[in-house]
């Protein structure tokens, strides 16, 4: 054996997923794929903005880190999640509690 995987084999992956072996697979290129997935995985969660919390108020200045905060507790409308960009396009700043 050349230090490959060989046979038709079923590889645990990140305890979810598996890899079916049906050639050789060798350490290095099991590596990579491994890599590829995980890469592929977690590139939605990278790319994607932080999310604050507004009173979808036509009078709202400020935007919040979290759904608690107490700048939100007048809020007499919806209290909406959006993104940070999306916040920033509407003009509002961060809560002066949450600094």
């Amino acid at each position: 054996m050349n230090g490959g995987f060989t046979g038709n084999r079923k590889i645990p992956f990140l305890g979810f997923a598996t890899f079916s072996c049906n050639s050789q697979l060798t350490p290095k290129l099991f590596f990579m794929k491994v890599l590829l997935v995980s890469l592929f995985l977690l590139k939605g969660a990278v790319c994607t903005s932080p999310q604050v919390y507004i009173c979808d108020s036509p009078n709202s200045i400020r935007y919040h880190l979290r759904a608690d905060c107490k700048g939100l507790r007048n809020c007499s409308h919806r209290i909406i999640q959006v993104s940070l960009e999306e916040a920033k396009k509407r003009k509002l700043t961060l809560c002066k509690l949450e600094q």
